[in-house]
Formats: C-alpha cells, sequence, structure tokens
C-alpha cells in the first residue's frame, strides 16, 4: 500500500495503520472503516492504538491519536512505526525493507554460592554518601570538592562551614565562633579555610 507523498495525509485515516498490524498479527483490527468522515477514522487510528498494545508494544513508545490526525507530533507517528517494526523482527517476522532494532533477549545469569557470597560484601556506588565521596575528592556531580585541612579548620563531621562566622554542628544546629572556640579550643584557629582538590 502506498501512503503517497505526504505522510501525514496517507496515514490519517488509519486505513494502511490498522492493515499494517493485521498483517503482522491477523485479525487484530476486525473492521477497518474505509469512510472519509472524522470519527470513523479517528476510530481506525484508535483500533490501531489498541491493537499494537494488544501485539506488546510499551505504552511509552505509542503515539496518540490526535498526534497523527490533528499533524500534532508526527515525530511520536514515526517512532511509534519504528519502535513496531523492532517488535515485529523481535517476534520474527521477516522482511526486506530492515528499520527498527530487534529487542534484546532476556539473558538469564546463575551465580554458585561463592559468587553470591563476595558479592554481599561489596557496597555499590549509589551505597556511598556524600560524606565517603568527598574523602575520595569527587562529589555527587563530578566535580572537584573542598576538603578540611585539620591544620586550618576542624573535621567536617564535626563543624561545616556555612558562611564566615556560623558553623553547624553535628545535630544540625548553629553555632557561633565563640562557641566553637570554647568547644574545641584545640582545633580552632580562627577563620576555617577551605582548600579546593582539582
Amino acid at each position: 500500500m502506498s501512503i503517497g507523498t505526504n505522510f501525514q495525509l496517507g496515514l490519517k485515516d488509519g486505513i494502511i495503520l490498522c492493515e499494517l498490524i493485521n498483517k503482522l498479527q491477523p485479525g487484530s483490527v476486525k473492521k477497518v472503516n474505509e469512510s472519509s468522515l472524522n470519527w470513523p477514522q479517528l476510530e481506525n487510528i484508535g483500533n490501531f492504538i489498541k491493537a499494537i498494545q494488544a501485539y506488546g508494544m510499551k505504552p511509552h513508545d505509542i503515539f496518540e491519536a490526535n498526534d497523527l490526525f490533528e499533524n500534532g507530533n508526527m515525530t511520536q507517528v514515526q517512532t511509534t512505526l519504528v519502535a513496531l517494526a523492532g517488535l515485529a523482527k523481535t517476534k520474527g517476522f521477516h522482511t526486506t525493507i530492515d528499520i527498527g532494532v530487534k529487542y534484546a533477549e532476556k539473558q538469564t545469569r546463575r551465580f554458585d554460592e561463592g559468587k553470591l557470597k563476595a558479592g554481599q560484601s561489596v557496597i555499590g556506588l549509589q551505597m556511598g554518601t556524600n560524606k565517603v565521596a568527598s574523602q575520595k575528592g569527587m562529589s555527587v556531580y563530578g566535580l572537584g570538592l573542598q576538603v578540611h585541612d585539620p591544620k586550618y579548620c576542624a573535621a567536617p563531621t564535626e563543624a561545616v562551614i556555612h558562611d564566615g562566622s556560623q558553623r553547624t554542628g553535628t545535630n544540625g544546629s548553629e553555632i557561633s565562633d565563640s562557641d566553637y572556640q570554647e568547644e574545641y579550643p584545640e582545633e580552632y584557629h580562627g577563620e576555617c579555610q577551605r582548600l579546593p582538590i582539582w
């Protein structure tokens, strides 16, 4: 079947789409409307969308009827058709025109008891905290962090600078320079400086 020179107008009545899914999965659309009226054409598109969902298409890969009918988002229509081609290829449908990417097949892996126990002692990166990451000189965003040098100020677990005069204690309460000096006299050296890591 020929779409013609205008992609949107060629598919707008839904006839070619219904014929396509009936070719991939016979009987998917029982009645294809050949009317030139809007409602039967929209019904064809709706029937096509229901049929490709039943065929196995994921909802996020499927265009909405108005994307095609009102020329709202033809990119999504094309994306749907390419995804449908990939699904058909995955299901073993062969054609001389090669479009769409075959879906990856499920690969089951089996691990022996030793491997499973070894994996339990490994902590994934997502389990780390920013505090751990900062000790390595990394931030969550891949930027260099500033590290506290004990010569200039206390360890970050004890107090963290918000600005030049206020610090936050470990419980989140604000403490002043004088409070900090009284609480940690051996570690207080005036204004705390941060040294960048590159």
